[in-house]
């Protein structure tokens, strides 16, 4: 199952350390990393110490959603009662875009502490109990939290809130006098702009996540052709997963946006 694991350690020596034991696990077909980085967090910010992916060339895609987890942890964490409603919305949709919840990530961020260091990846694992073993005999405390695309909801949300909106608007706009018209109008070419960015966002969107899981294919393909008769279906298996995962997710988005007017292809 696609994880984002975080392992906090005291130093950047143990990071290190964890990150080639990680190795060796990948190699022997334990786990699967599609993308790790070290990372040192000092007072003001957080250094990318190193960066791995684990098919040459797929960085740009794989690693989107490694890099944006790490700019979330270099960030503070705002409550509602430090920063204005526009700021927390902002948060929570980069929360969103990564494909974690807040609830890990302020656990995350209450342990990564100045001066401390960590792994950040992206995974596939069968069983916790070698990662875990690995990470506490180094020292560290480790992080998990399934990535699940909440993007695609949130977007169909939007979409259905907008196009209801626009449809209450020009009903209204057809029984209003001419008082009214103007401020109806001004509403009415609000709301429809903001459909029209929503749906541009749906499909960047869309096209992302497929470019994602297209390179995933590739790697897991490239897998199971170098691997024995055990392991090799276990890559099969978790490249028809992604493929049928993204068709789930590109369809729901789909719907939605075929509601709204405007259809995208999968």
């Amino acid at each position: 199952m696609d994880k984002m694991l975080v392992a906090v350690f005291e130093s950047e020596k143990q990071a290190f350390a964890a990150a080639g034991a990680m190795n060796d696990l990948r190699e022997e077909g334990i786990l699967l990393v599609y993308t790790s980085g070290v990372i040192v967090k000092d007072a003001g910010r957080i250094s990318i110490v190193e960066f791995t992916s684990d098919s040459a060339g797929s960085d740009s895609v794989l690693g989107i959603a490694t890099r944006s987890l790490i700019e979330l942890l270099a960030k503070p964490v705002f409550s509602a009662d430090e920063v204005d409603s526009q700021a927390i919305a902002d948060q929570m949709m980069e929360i969103t875009s990564a494909g974690v919840d807040a609830v890990f990530l302020d656990e995350v961020a209450r342990h990564l502490s100045p001066g401390k260091a960590a792994i950040v990846a992206e995974i596939e694992e069968e069983t916790v109990t070698a990662m875990d073993t690995l990470i506490e005999s180094l020292g560290g405390m480790v992080f998990r939290c399934v990535r699940c695309e909440l993007m695609f909801a949130q977007i169909a949300k939007e979409l259905d809130a907008l196009h209801n909106e626009i449809q209450i608007l020009e009903q209204q706009m057809l029984q209003s006098r001419d008082g009214s018209r103007i401020r109806l109008q001004g509403r009415l070419a609000l709301a429809t702009t903001g459909l029209h960015a929503t749906k541009e966002r749906a499909r960047h969107r869309a096209t992302t996540i497929k470019r994602e899981a297209e390179a995933k294919i590739v790697l897991l393909q490239e897998r199971a052709a170098k691997a024995e008769a055990g392991m090799k279906s276990r890559f099969e298996r978790l490249a028809d997963e992604v493929r049928v995962d993204y068709l789930n997710r590109a369809a729901k988005l789909n719907l939605a946006r075929q509601f709204a007017g405007d259809g995208i292809a999968v």
